[in-house]
């Protein structure tokens, strides 16, 4: 929820391909003014630039109602069915570790068309076979759920995840042996940013944040 990189990828967004989408911050701000990165969404300054305000409460019910197309998610794991953990690490009982609780994940999931979790360190332990704790699940609303990491691309596909595409200069082996699940096939090799896009990132995060959390 209050990662940057989400935010960042809208503002990316509407710089180049989508300049006319409408962008819901956590924090309560529509349409935000987004200068340049922060090291959080849900920073209350952006409440200070923005078109307008909406409540979390009047949020959830705009979901809930079918006004929100895509929304982002962040978890801990994400399993092979598509589902996410934000609860706990071991037995719900007697947990190893104790996570930061849904957020709103699972309210709001269910109700949106296009989802797209994030997972910044690719690892077997946050793409595992079977979640500790199930979150958030796919639900019959969910036309398109996509996982993104720092080495792939991932889409729910007949209720299992699939390898769409690698990062440049990733291979296929590297992905499989850092996937705590079996993959079919070895995706295509994605093309990296183009001139536009990167221009675009050096202009909205001159800090460099987004290499700081992936």
């Amino acid at each position: 929820v209050a990662s940057a990189l989400p935010m960042l990828a809208v503002a990316l967004a509407r710089a180049t391909h989508a300049k006319n989408l409408t962008y819901i911050n956590c924090v309560g701000a529509v349409d935000p003014d987004i200068q340049a990165a922060s090291p959080t969404s849900v920073d209350p300054r952006l409440l200070e630039r923005c078109e307008g305000r909406i409540t979390l409460p009047d949020m959830f019910d705009l979901a809930r109602r079918g006004g929100i197309d895509l929304m982002f998610f962040g978890a801990a794991q994400v399993d092979a069915l598509g589902r996410t953990n934000l609860t706990c690490i071991g037995d719900f009982a007697r947990p190893k570790v104790k996570l930061p609780g849904p957020a709103g994940s699972t309210s709001m999931r269910p109700y949106v068309p296009k989802i797209v979790i994030i997972v910044p360190r690719h690892s077997p332990r946050s793409l595992t076979e079977r979640v500790d704790f199930a979150t958030t699940v796919a639900s019959s609303r969910n036309r398109d759920t996509t996982v993104i990491t720092d080495l792939a691309l991932f889409r729910l596909r007949g209720g299992r995840l699939g390898l769409v595409s690698r990062s440049a200069g990733v291979p296929a082996e590297q992905v499989r042996a850092r996937t705590g699940f079996t993959l079919d096939g070895d995706g295509e090799a994605a093309p990296g940013p183009t001139r536009d896009e990167m221009r675009a990132l050096e202009r909205l995060d001159p800090g460099g944040i987004r290499h700081r959390m992936v």
